[in-house]
């Protein structure tokens, strides 16, 4: 049983006088993670409603309370306060949002295996970081089963439908909509004050109970919460990320979280992690896929697999759908790009850790979490999407990053370090362009590499947000950057290197890059443009039901 909690106050910032006439779409935010987490439970086990939690503005003041060094490493850089809610997406100019619904794995929550940060150093953290209800934690530790607190999130935030808010410091009314199918997203954007949501859940974890190490999961109980989910969600979620931050039974996962935290056992990712997909995982991944009367099929998002995952999950469908003649577009919903060419050598850097030596210096993030050249080429032929991730420390290195992210800035190293996110987030989309051209014959076809480029910002899912571009209310400011850029392109050059080999893309290979299109062409893809044509083509019964 859940137990009460000091409500906590909603603030609204009205620093932004205007709303943006851009038009957005982000396929990959957490809208309901703050909110759900750290609100009051009545004792019936039921968190409270209001439509004001999904708007407001929610601040984590935890300056001085992590005094374990570890904990505080971790928590120092990850954004704490809102980053995505309601006012800020319809100030700048979101029409489109795919909510990201996940339970909190209880990894983050037991004691790690050397114990340098115990249970409640790690309740401190999560406390910190989303400003989870401390006795909501605590239960946490006792759940056996995720797929009951992901049902609780759905109806929480479904009760958002049709609801509205005028946004702060304006006599603008916007209404929240669930996007059942693309014709009625397209109904509903003629009207300038609505915003649709579309869902989507992280992590097959949360349909199951908690994968214990050694056992093998409940496979009958996730495919009955399968159809639970496709029969009674309205709308049910349009993908799903198979894996997660830890072990869920059915595939490897990628390493995710700080190595100086793993070393320490913080957080322990070891188990299952860089594996392949298991007999159970196929039959998992065809359930979802799988199309029957009133039972959509969910697609699949590979964001968070290990490499290995990724090549057997490429085998997968191209053997048993593709070859068919069964479409079904490939999603990486939020991610950024790495070097490696092939999967085995992501696969190789897998077993001996080789990607975290080469990641100290280079410009991208060449974790095997990020996508390499054979990823892009397989998004691209199944006609699926990359969702851009505004998160450092995954579009680019560590002593990059350190680059692009100081304290105390000075305005000249201000201005210096804005121009060097921009250009770690353009190098990643020329570099995903780059790779998806090079599975196009035809040269004038090529300007459809662009297609697959699209946002995911991954907005409060505690990521270590470009420092100036922290919210989904920046974004109209990168955007215009990201315009700047292209219409007067220069080489982009790695801070921490010399001489030629400090060029990452020149500029005039940029303008190779654009294939012919027209640099607003190219934004009006990134910002809307692929989303619309993706759920155009997707987003509706006669895809999804068959």
């Amino acid at each position: 049983m859940f137990r009460n909690n000091v409500k906590l106050n909603y603030i609204f910032a009205v620093n932004q006088t205007h709303l943006s006439t851009m038009k957005l779409a982000d396929i990959h935010c957490h809208l309901t993670f703050k909110p759900f987490y750290r609100d009051t439970w009545t004792n019936a086990g039921e968190p409270t409603f209001s439509v004001q939690k999904f708007w407001g503005e929610i601040h984590n003041e935890c300056e001085g309370q992590l005094t374990n060094t570890l904990a505080n490493a971790f928590a120092k850089e990850v954004v704490k306060h809102s980053q995505c809610n309601f006012d800020r997406l319809c100030r700048s100019g979101h029409k489109l949002v795919f909510a990201s619904l996940f339970p909190i794995e209880k990894p983050f929550i037991d004691t790690n295996q050397y114990a340098a940060i115990g249970p409640d150093d790690a309740l401190k953290i999560l406390q910190c970081l989303i400003g989870i209800n401390r006795h909501l934690a605590d239960d946490l530790e006792d759940v056996d089963d995720y797929m009951w607190l992901l049902q609780k999130e759905y109806e929480q935030f479904k009760k958002l439908d049709g609801q509205g808010s005028f946004v702060a410091g304006t006599d603008d009314l916007y209404k929240v909509y669930f996007a059942d199918n693309w014709q009625e997203i397209e109904s509903n954007l003629a009207n300038s004050k609505r915003i649709g949501v579309v869902l989507t859940i992280e992590g097959v974890q949360s349909l199951c109970p908690v994968p214990v190490h050694g056992q093998q999961v409940d496979l009958a109980q996730i495919k009955q919460n399968i159809t639970f989910i496709k029969q009674n969600w309205a709308p049910p979620p349009l993908f799903i990320t198979f894996c997660h931050h830890f072990w869920n039974g059915l595939a490897g996962h990628a390493e995710s979280i700080k190595d100086e935290l793993e070393m320490a056992g913080v957080f322990n990712q070891n188990y299952g992690r860089s594996e392949s997909i298991n007999a159970q995982g196929y039959e998992v991944i065809d359930a979802l896929l799988e199309k029957k009367e009133n039972e959509r099929r969910i697609l699949i998002d590979i964001k968070h697999f290990s490499a290995k995952s990724r090549k057997a999950f490429y085998q997968h469908m191209n053997a048993n759908y593709a070859a068919s003649g069964d479409n079904v577009p490939i999603m990486c919903s939020h991610t950024g790009v790495s070097s490696y060419l092939t999967l085995d050598d992501q696969i190789t850097a897998e077993e001996n850790d080789a990607y975290k030596n080469v990641d100290k210096t280079s410009f991208l993030h060449e974790w095997s979490i990020n996508l390499c050249a054979e990823d892009v080429h397989e998004i691209y032929k199944s006609g699926g999407l990359i969702g851009l991730q505004m998160d450092f420390k995954r579009l680019c290195g560590k002593k990059v990053a350190k680059k692009a992210y100081t304290k105390n800035r000075s305005p000249e190293k201000m201005a210096e370090e804005k121009a060097l996110s921009v250009k770690i987030v353009v190098a990643n989309i020329l570099t995903m362009v780059k790779y998806a051209s090079g599975v196009i014959p035809n040269e004038e076809d090529k300007h459809r590499a662009w297609d697959i480029v699209c946002i995911g910002s991954d907005n409060d899912g505690l990521v270590n947000a470009l420092k100036d571009f922290q919210t989904s209310a920046e974004l109209p400011d990168l955007i215009e950057e990201i315009r700047n850029y292209l219409n007067n392109p220069d080489d982009i050059r790695n801070p921490v290197k010399q001489g030629d080999a400090a060029i990452v893309i020149r500029g005039t290979d940029t303008h190779i890059l654009k294939f012919g299109l027209t640099t607003d062409e190219i934004i009006d893809k990134i910002t809307f443009g692929n989303v619309r044509n993706f759920l155009e083509k997707y987003y509706h019964d006669d895809y999804l039901l068959g």
